[in-house]
């Protein structure tokens, strides 16, 4: 099942009130001979209608064989060319776009045309426009320049030019908010980001979005309230020394202060919040009350910075754009943990825990054991427990098995826990409930030893049983 859309946005919806960049003006650039065309090489493209498509089919022999009619609305009429490796059927040896160099850059398809700022959404009357994820090599100017390729004005003239034809995901807003608010709210972080003085570190910069955060929306920052600039200081920091010790590092990364680093991480916040904000979602809400709040941002940004320092020291010579968005995609189990670890939270009502999920391994059982019963609501309840406590008292001592740990718990709780003393929305099965409240039982009456004996001579009797619920 797709996440909804709408089919394309005419030329007339195209306003720049209306339309938010998850970047400031002019700081990404790119060249194409560089990176030696990296997006011509092997992906297909969206062709809006059949007279296009013709078009397109006309420059050369038998193409016809390689397009690929898309059903189901909105998509219904679209072709894909399917592209093979090593390059689009257009690319000239020079490394050019033979319909741009024929027919001229209008004529190129609308996917080529606007990429690599192609990643649009649409969240109540806004269109949000982001760099693709992570295709493009993208690079952060130097201090003081800018760049045409990713000025605001000339990407929004390039879009009204012919409106947009692709299908558009639409979004939800975050619990709470409207999309006026949320976008407002990334606006000022955007341009907070804009103004960021050289020299200082990104931590401030965490502060300022934490600050921000807390004066335009304090509605979600839950239990954070809305502490001073100092007090806020003293949160991030502390946020930062739990996290290195969770994940089993002992002194701070060199590259928190490299100042190319900073630069970089700076000005790709704004992209990074709004690819967790503004998620496509299918069947549930990417705001989660654990890891995807508004008000959590700003510590999981801080704990993207932070991976990236730590990649930088491993040896990571240039930490790029691109670089900070995979380690925001590859590592959000973690962060969602570790973003939340000051916090006492519980399993939700109605949640089946898998007792020993399809990427737990027997060495990690005896852990992920200890976590999901310290995190039963009766047993939190009572002891209050913030969960980086409960991490660090379960977590394997050896560095590689440490994030296996925290992967494995992140992805397991993703959507399943929510803190102590928050009310949710919706309604549980009384089935679904019952099942839960006997599995929670059994979890709670044994202890860890007992579970774990259970469930290992469960799968080996029964290989169907991993992932399956104990007690259920």
């Amino acid at each position: 099942m797709a996440p909804p859309e709408r089919k394309g946005i005419p030329a007339s919806e195209l306003s720049a009130e209306r339309t938010y960049f998850t970047f400031p003006s002019g700081v990404l650039t790119y060249n194409c001979v560089t990176c030696n065309t990296t997006c011509c090489r092997g992906y297909g493209y969206l062709v809006d209608n059949r007279p296009v498509a013709q078009a397109h089919l006309a420059h050369g022999r038998n193409l016809h064989i390689f397009v690929d009619p898309q059903s189901g609305a909105p998509s219904n009429g679209f072709l894909r060319m399917r592209n093979c490796p090593p390059g689009c059927f257009f690319l000239t040896e020079g490394g050019l776009c033979g319909i741009q160099a024929e027919h001229g850059y209008d004529a190129k398809p609308e996917t080529c045309r606007l990429f690599p700022f192609n990643y649009i959404r649409q969240v109540g009357q806004y269109v949000v426009v982001a760099p693709h994820p992570g295709l493009c090599p993208l690079q952060v100017v130097s201090h003081g320049s800018a760049d045409v390729k990713s000025d605001h004005t000339a990407l929004l003239a390039d879009m009204r030019s012919q409106g947009i034809s692709a299908p558009i995901p639409l979004v939800d807003v975050p619990p709470g908010m409207t999309a006026e608010r949320i976008v407002s709210l990334e606006l000022a972080i955007r341009e907070a980001a804009n103004r960021f003085e050289a020299g200082a570190s990104y931590l401030e910069f965490a502060v300022q979005q934490l600050l921000l955060t807390c004066s335009l929306e304090p509605s979600v920052s839950g239990d954070l309230g809305c502490p001073s600039a100092t007090a806020a200081a003293e949160l991030l920091e502390g946020f930062q020394a739990r996290s290195l010790e969770l994940l089993g590092i002992r002194s701070e990364p060199e590259a928190l202060n490299d100042a190319a680093l900073v630069r970089t991480a700076v000005l790709a916040t704004s992209t990074l919040r709004a690819s967790i904000i503004f998620r496509p979602t299918v069947g549930r809400t990417a705001h989660s009350e654990v890891g995807g709040g508004v008000g959590r941002l700003p510590y999981v940004m801080q704990g993207v910075f932070l991976l990236a320092a730590l990649a930088h020291d491993a040896g990571m010579a240039s930490v790029t754009f691109q670089t900070l968005m995979r380690l925001a995609d590859v590592f959000a189990p973690v962060l969602n943990l570790l973003a939340n670890a000051d916090r006492a939270v519980e399993w939700k009502a109605g949640v089946m825990i898998p007792p020993m999920p399809s990427d737990c391994t027997d060495d990690l059982l005896t852990p992920y054991l200890s976590v999901v019963r310290d995190l039963l609501p009766r047993r939190q309840r009572r002891t209050r427990r913030p969960l980086g406590d409960v991490l660090a008292d379960a977590a394997p001592r050896d560095a590689v098995d440490r994030v296996r740990f925290l992967t494995l718990v992140g992805q397991v709780s993703q959507n399943n826990l929510i803190a102590l003393g928050h009310a949710l929305d919706g309604r549980t099965s009384v089935t679904r409930a019952l099942r839960a409240g006997l599995q929670r039982t059994v979890l709670g009456a044994l202890d860890v030893p007992s579970l774990s004996m259970l469930i290992t001579a469960r799968r080996r009797t029964s290989p169907k049983a991993r992932g399956g619920s104990l007690g259920g």
